[in-house]
């Protein structure tokens, strides 16, 4: 890959910045730069040191510019932020865990790398690399990923006491719509977060081309999904709407589709709405709250169930 260096090279530009990395010690800023370009001039200065951080504004930047720049280095890693929705509730399985550890080893491991995250990743605490050493080297440990896993998710180790009924009123709940795919249905389940300010129109479509990016993710239990976007995304409340499609849709997973019930959620932080959000997403994996909420006709009449089922698992 040394070739795409020689482009750079006759540069008068270039090697004044190379130059000037060597003794400042601080931020060194270069403007001017086309989007496109970013990445080439990245690996460029890739040689001023053996290891490299990429800091991108969110996670969707963080991903274009670790596809780009693989194009020029393959000992390149993106290393995910934790999806604050639902990160200790695990409906991504180890898959989140995974990532994170490669990069891990591959700083334990190796004497030169790129690594590639966001600012949320760069927002929460994780043990010293040691630590994480100490696991993978005990052999015998067979329990090896719950303990890293448990140091990974230490900062989500908080209580929060909102309840699901607080942040889904009766009104906020809609029976019988009609969606003919699985967008409208996230945008159905979006329009009473709308009325009420809590979301904008940006927040939509950024939930719609999340899945489109990263699959049906949202899909969190058998006819259940659960759209969301990242904090920064639009979302100027915390809140819910839940909806019952009159036809159920497929949204691509296949051992949970169709989809028959769809709740937004929208969040200003990271804590506010994790209770209420792993209070539904369990109640739909509950087969007797399922089946009383089938047999309802009216948002008021669902509301009362969950506090039910709410008061029952106090």
């Amino acid at each position: 890959m040394k070739a795409f260096l020689t482009p750079l090279q006759g540069l008068a530009e270039f090697e004044q910045i190379k130059e000037k990395s060597k003794t400042n010690k601080g931020i060194l800023q270069v403007s001017g730069c086309m989007e496109s370009q970013k990445s080439h001039l990245m690996y460029g200065l890739s040689g001023i040191a053996p290891y490299r951080l990429i800091l991108a504004e969110d996670e969707r930047r963080a991903r274009e510019i670790y596809e780009d720049y693989r194009f020029y280095d393959r000992k390149v890693y993106s290393y995910p932020a934790k999806d604050l929705l639902f990160f200790q509730a695990d409906i991504h399985g180890n898959l989140l865990i995974r990532q994170r550890m490669k990069v891990i080893k591959a700083l334990l491991e190796e004497k030169e790398l790129t690594v590639v995250t966001s600012i949320d990743g760069c927002m929460d605490f994780l043990e010293s690399l040691e630590k994480i050493k100490e696991i993978l080297e005990d052999r015998n440990d067979e329990d090896s990923l719950t303990k890293i896993k448990t140091v990974i998710d230490a900062f989500f180790q908080k209580k929060e006491e909102t309840m699901l009924s607080d942040l889904l009123p009766a009104q906020a709940i809609q029976i019988g719509v009609e969606c003919s795919d699985w967008k409208e249905a996230i945008k159905a389940s979006a329009q009473y977060l709308i009325k009420k300010g809590a979301i904008n129109e940006h927040y939509v479509d950024a939930m719609i081309q999340n899945v489109m990016e990263n699959g049906p993710y949202i899909v969190v239990a058998p006819g259940f999904a659960l759209p969301h976007e990242a904090l920064n995304a639009g979302a100027s409340k915390v809140g819910m709407s839940l909806i019952r499609l009159k036809t159920p849709v497929p949204f691509g997973k296949e051992e949970m589709d169709p989809i028959e019930w769809v709740c937004c959620l929208s969040a200003i932080n990271k804590e506010t709405h994790l209770k209420a959000m792993f209070q539904l997403v369990n109640l739909f994996y509950n087969q007797s709250f399922r089946v009383k909420i089938k047999e309802c006709k009216t948002g008021e009449e669902i509301y009362k169930i969950i506090e039910q089922f709410e008061y029952e698992t106090r």
